[in-house]
């Protein structure tokens, strides 16, 4: 349980420095490296990836089935860390963006439910609750903390003159977030 733990607090990071950070990036002026999205669009923009991490779940708990939950974390993670870092370089449109969500959202839905549905048939049937409680918990933890990373890197890069976090700390914090 407790690796199930670690690598779900770990995949949780890594989608609360994505939650934070293309909404961010969306909203930035477009006259830089932004796209001056307004909050409904930025809510549009983000819609597939909210898709994605729905249809996730369903495919997480087949794929563990059939490849094992060990496997289906690996790919996960590979695609995830591929994804972000690939994100540092490649950023200058708005589906760029959306993909990526697409493509994070669905890889740490697949993780977290792989981890989760091997948690729960390794322990004793009355401790079920209690492990995927611990899970869920650890996840909404990881989020949180990953997001304050995130939100700590952007504010560490801001640009005296306007205020806002210059696009290196947008770079950065993708490399980070794909490390993670």
């Amino acid at each position: 349980v407790w690796r199930a733990c670690a690598l779900t607090f770990v995949i949780s990071a890594s989608s609360g420095m994505v939650l934070l950070l293309f909404p961010q990036m969306f909203a930035a002026p477009a006259d830089g490296y932004g796209f001056g999205a307004s909050t409904t669009d930025i809510g549009l923009l983000l819609l597939p990836g909210a898709i994605a991490g729905v249809v996730s779940d369903s495919v997480g708990g087949i794929a563990s089935r059939r490849f094992g939950p060990p496997a289906v974390v690996v790919v996960a993670a590979v695609a995830t860390a591929a994804t972000l870092t690939a994100l540092a370089s490649l950023h200058t449109a708005q589906w760029h963006l959306v993909l990526a969500k697409v493509l994070t959202a669905f890889a740490a839905g697949v993780a977290t439910t792989a981890l989760l549905a091997a948690t729960a048939t390794a322990i004793e049937t009355e401790d079920i609750g209690i492990a995927t409680s611990l899970l869920v918990v650890t996840r909404v933890i990881g989020v949180a903390l990953g997001a304050q990373v995130a939100a700590a890197i952007l504010d560490a890069g801001k640009e005296p003159a306007m205020g806002l976090p210059a696009e290196s700390a947008f770079v950065t914090a993708f490399v980070v977030a794909g490390l993670v």
